[in-house]
């Protein structure tokens, strides 16, 4: 198995972001499908990366502004 930076395959990447009529998909550089709210960008960035993995490449959806989850540490009674 070989594993060089070069056989990697880019992942194409799709951000949800806002612009001045609503709500947008992003791809490098461009911004595709405009909607009004931001659940319709979800969808339609998901369903340009589903197309992208059907298609045989990796595909990720990032939202503006949010940068992931996280949980709180729950500190237990020493």
């Amino acid at each position: 198995m070989n594993l060089y930076k070069t056989d990697r395959q880019a992942r194409a990447v799709f951000t949800v972001t806002r612009h001045p009529e609503g709500w947008a998909v992003e791809h490098e550089g461009e911004l595709l499908d405009p909607c009004r709210t931001q659940e319709e960008a979800r969808a339609a960035a998901t369903r340009r990366a589903r197309a992208c993995q059907d298609g045989g490449r990796l595909a990720q959806i990032n939202m503006q502004g949010e940068r992931g989850f996280f949980t709180e540490r729950v500190k237990t009674p020493a």
